[in-house]
């Protein structure tokens, strides 16, 4: 009952009284050139039947509803709605580059690769993981071509099937890469994960909606024959937010290189999380703020990949680390070997 209206020149307060005299006192002010056609737009403010107070409690009524209080901003306030929602600076995230983009870091002990198909290229993210899933971005690559021609893949090749080498001079190889067939090259797709599936590469479909598994159980039923892996995305993007949010290395923490530029990290949190209802209940969903999100996309399959291979990290670090010490024990107890003298006939003299 105590609603006024905040004048924007001169903050003075306006009863509902003087309201509706600056209305029918006002005049439409164009903001841009007449081209023939004219468009208002007005909100509940300018009514002259709607009081002040009405506006407030129909806000105070619905203000902790999401979906209601679009409705409300949308009719009353006539002005587009923006959802409230978790999201992850970027900043932050590019302030923690660090210094390793020629070798990959002595830590890491499994790769894993997300590759995301567009119309004109392919996009990948290679991610390195060591114990307790601390993990390095080693690089993310951008390889413009037709998805629909053999070359562009031959391309891809390059970049998943090379060979690695870590700052403790071991040599490492992309165990699994999760290819999104999602989009308009899924033949493509399927015939590329088909022909390397022995080297790791598979085919996966994402899949919306809390609850379901990173990775789900392959089928065979698509027209390429292939296994076709099911990837909760929403699961995904869940734990990858997490852990962006983890601030000091150790357990879960994600590192970034230098050589990633700025784009990058605007990629990676072009979504964010917003809490909406259905039939009553809460919903978790993903919503985009920017247009581009290819390097969150291939982060989550990179993760993806790593939930397919299904292997216990820790117990590989420990693998990793017990076979290189005895590989450098071996070395440095090895005798060192004279060399081979010549054969020199005994001639009597």
């Amino acid at each position: 009952e105590t609603a006024a209206y905040a004048c924007s020149h001169c903050g003075s307060l306006w009863s509902d009284a003087e309201r509706r005299w600056a209305i029918r006192n006002g005049q439409w002010i164009a903001d841009e050139p007449f081209n023939g056609i004219a468009g208002f737009a007005i909100n509940g403010l300018y009514s002259p039947w709607t009081p002040l107070s009405d506006g407030v409690r129909d806000f105070l009524s619905v203000r902790k509803n999401p979906e209601q209080l679009r409705v409300w901003t949308n009719t009353y306030l006539g002005e587009t709605f923006e959802d409230a929602g978790e999201t992850i600076d970027e900043f932050s995230l590019s302030d923690r580059r660090e210094d390793y983009a020629d070798l990959v870091p002595e830590e890491v002990i499994m790769l894993t690769a997300g590759t995301d198909v567009q119309d004109n290229r392919l996009e990948v993210t290679i991610v390195g993981w060591s114990r307790d899933f601390e993990s390095y971005v080693i690089g993310h690559e951008v390889i413009y071509g037709d998805p629909s021609t053999p070359q562009l893949w031959q391309q891809l090749d390059s970049v998943l099937f090379k060979r690695y080498r870590t700052y403790d001079d071991r040599e490492m190889i992309i165990r699994a890469t999760a290819i999104d067939s999602g989009g308009h090259f899924t033949n493509s797709v399927y015939q590329y994960a088909k022909k390397n599936a022995g080297q790791g590469v598979f085919a996966i479909k994402g899949v919306g909606g809390e609850g379901k598994p990173i990775a789900g159980r392959p089928s065979k039923n698509n027209i390429g024959r292939c296994n076709l892996f099911p990837v909760g995305v929403d699961t995904a993007k869940d734990l990858l937010f997490a852990r962006m949010r983890i601030e000091e290395a150790g357990p879960g923490y994600i590192h970034f290189p230098k050589h990633l530029d700025d784009e990058y990290f605007k990629q990676l949190t072009a979504e964010k999380v917003v809490t909406r209802f259905h039939r009553g209940y809460k919903k978790r969903v993903f919503q985009k703020i920017r247009a581009r999100n290819e390097a969150l996309d291939c982060f989550v399959y990179a993760i993806a990949a790593l939930s397919i291979l299904n292997v216990d990290v820790n117990a590989l670090a420990d693998r990793t680390k017990f076979k290189h010490n005895s590989d450098n024990d071996t070395r440095e107890k090895e005798p060192t070997r004279q060399a081979k003298q010549p054969f020199v006939p005994n001639t009597g003299k």
